[in-house]
């Protein structure tokens, strides 16, 4: 059995691919919409990383069809 490990990118990764802001990614993380894992030691600030697998998910569910 293979296990696939995905690249992890920053906020900043992420923004820049679906051209909109850093904060706006957060605030995406924050309300759930977005799956990431925070890499900071404890009692730090918030240190995100987001998968490749979470944000097509996440893309996936933004996808729009006008019929």
């Amino acid at each position: 059995m293979s296990t696939k490990m995905d690249f992890l990118l920053s906020a900043s990764s992420v923004a820049k691919r679906i051209n909109c802001t850093q904060k706006h990614v957060y605030e995406l993380i924050a309300e759930g919409s977005l799956q990431a894992i925070n890499i900071s030691t404890k009692g730090k600030r918030p240190r995100y990383k987001i998968s490749e697998s979470s944000l097509s998910r996440f893309i996936e569910s933004r996808l729009v069809t006008i019929s």
